[in-house]
């Protein structure tokens, strides 16, 4: 009997528009397969995103039969380690300006290697949300408050060529 390939998926992820995501299991997102009767045999992934592009972290023992590394999707096959080493540190980088939802399709076929049986398959959809960043700058005069009474008195110092910046996410609703 032909055992299938399992995937083990993070759950849904989020990014901010034009910030890349990191899958690793460093970072508690990491994406991993597992077949106990394919080694050493190869198995087929397809991944595909829809509003941007995914980069893995190698492609050392891969083989592309569609699309590229650096791509919206493709599609190879290599062992499980080669495919587990290329999962963790996958990165998507949504494309330029987007913002809304993405999702990461991964398809994993055993090519019905050792085994009895079809093919055994697996897949998985991890939903993606790009918040949109919303850049404030704040600008003005600032003082050092001495005495600390709240007022620009004559005898504080002014600090001049000061220019705070505001940085963090809101999300458009």
């Amino acid at each position: 009997q032909n055992d299938a390939p399992e995937l083990d998926p993070p759950g849904p992820q989020s990014t901010v528009r034009d910030t890349s995501l990191t899958f690793s299991s460093g970072n508690g997102n990491g994406i991993s397969v597992f077949d106990v009767d394919s080694d050493p045999d190869d198995l087929e992934i397809v991944l595909a995103v829809d509003e941007g592009i995914l980069t893995l972290s190698t492609t050392s023992g891969l083989n592309f039969t569609s699309g590229s590394n650096g791509s919206s999707s493709m599609t190879f096959r290599g062992d499980q380690d080669a495919i587990n080493a290329a999962f963790d540190g996958m990165v998507y980088t949504p494309a330029g300006g987007f913002f809304g939802s993405d999702s990461l399709s991964i398809d994993v076929d055993d090519l019905g290697n050792n085994g009895a049986g079809p093919n055994g398959t697996d897949d998985a959809e991890v939903p993606i949300t790009v918040q949109n960043f919303v850049r404030s700058e704040l600008s003005g005069t600032a003082y050092v408050d001495a005495d600390y009474d709240r007022n620009i008195d004559s005898e504080e110092l002014r600090l001049a060529g000061v220019t705070v910046t505001l940085s963090g996410t809101s999300s458009t609703s």
